[in-house]
């Protein structure tokens, strides 16, 4: 569950803390002064803890642990982020399809649409693939309005390049696909990045074995 770490009416059976790489509760602070809604002793409640959105290579694994200062007992996993080829979000709409590799061929220029947290991350991959990136941020889990798509309109048909797209999370995707007033002429040109997540260090196997356990042994009839 999102952000429920500091839900107290909900009994946690198996709580999974998630710190992301650049920001590790261990370096943050109490509101207001940092982003931490409590104070770093309560991770101790955590029976696992994830260090997420890691590089792919330049992490000091055993660093990390030592700042996080795990008590006994507690686990710990790194993860990353992996990206597959991009899909049409509007496939009925596109004439002619688009891959990384061809942005890459025709250093295609990318208007970033995305209503998440951070899409630093987002762009910085996309950055492997073409030197023209621009990116469009909204609120995370933003609702997207008229004047919104207007927006994106005008700032796609000011791009110059011969070759342009615009790219998305799937969430996002998901809010455009279900909107009927998201401008037709824009359909040809929208892809979604799909992402998955990855646990570093060959520990994949045992992390999920963790979950599935902990569910087949707690599950209810009825």
């Amino acid at each position: 569950m999102d952000d429920a770490f500091q839900h107290r009416k909900i009994k946690a059976g198996l709580s999974v803390l998630l710190t992301a790489y650049s920001n590790l509760y261990a370096d943050d602070a109490v509101l207001p002064l940092g982003r931490l809604r409590e104070w770093k002793r309560g991770s101790r409640r955590a029976d696992v803890v994830v260090v997420t959105k890691c590089p792919e290579t330049g992490v000091d694994f055993s660093g990390i642990k030592s700042r996080l200062r795990l008590c006994e007992g507690q686990e710990l996993y790194f993860s990353m982020f992996e990206y597959d080829d991009i899909l049409p979000v509007f496939e009925d709409a596109v004439s002619e399809k688009y891959t990384l590799e061809r942005i890459k061929k025709t250093q295609a220029h990318i208007l970033l649409v995305t209503g998440i947290v951070s899409p630093a991350h987002i762009a910085g991959y996309l950055k492997k693939h073409t030197a023209n990136v621009e990116s469009l941020s909204f609120p995370d889990h933003y609702n997207f309005r008229t004047k919104d798509f207007d927006r994106i309109k005008n700032r796609f048909k000011g791009m110059q390049h011969a070759v342009k797209l615009i790219l998305t999370t799937e969430k996002d995707a998901s809010r455009l696909l279900s909107d009927d007033s998201f401008p037709c002429e824009l359909k040809p040109y929208v892809y979604a990045l799909p992402v998955r997540v990855k646990i570093m260090k060959n520990k994949e196997i045992m992390f999920t074995e963790k979950i599935e356990n902990y569910v087949r042994t707690n599950q209810t009839n009825g």
